[in-house]
């Protein structure tokens, strides 16, 4: 999917740029939230590091994604 591949290389080049999500288990700490460029509908949630980003899943933002990461 190159929208998701666009995505994830400009996430790599500003890692800050996604949102940080709060979600209440620990192991969650720092995740933020990103929409996929051109389908604001998919939400990347992922971690970044200095050089890499992790991405922890690509979700529909209707989905109830606070449940799904609770």
């Amino acid at each position: 999917m190159p929208a998701l591949e666009d995505t994830c290389t400009q996430l790599v080049a500003l890692p800050s740029l996604g949102s940080v999500r709060n979600f209440g288990h620990k192991d969650l700490k720092g995740v933020r939230m990103l929409p996929v460029t051109g389908f604001e509908h998919y939400l990347i949630f992922y971690t970044a590091t200095d050089k890499n980003i992790h991405v922890i899943r690509v979700l529909h933002a209707a989905r109830d994604f606070p449940t799904i990461f609770h």
